[in-house]
């Protein structure tokens, strides 16, 4: 039951941060639409991908923690939209 509650912890922690994430993302859209520059940014997205493999502490795998965070970057850069 006790690592049943930090586990719900831990989502709604991870949870607030995806949301300021994606509010930063919105932020990053509108600036976008001003300089009139596409939303997506492959060099920028690939940089934040090797940044995360780089450190990743585990124990998820490497490719598991670049699957979530292509999640939501797909989902941060919809909000961009």
């Amino acid at each position: 039951a006790e690592l049943r509650v930090a586990i719900d912890d831990v989502d709604r922690r991870i949870l607030a941060l995806v949301a300021r994430r994606g509010r930063l993302a919105r932020a990053v859209g509108e600036a976008k639409a001003v300089t009139e520059r596409g939303v997506l940014d492959a060099g920028r997205e690939k940089q934040v991908l090797a940044a995360i493999r780089r450190a990743n502490p585990g124990p998820l795998r490497d490719d598991a923690v670049e699957a979530v965070f292509r999640e939501i970057i797909s989902a941060c850069r919809a909000v961009q939209r």
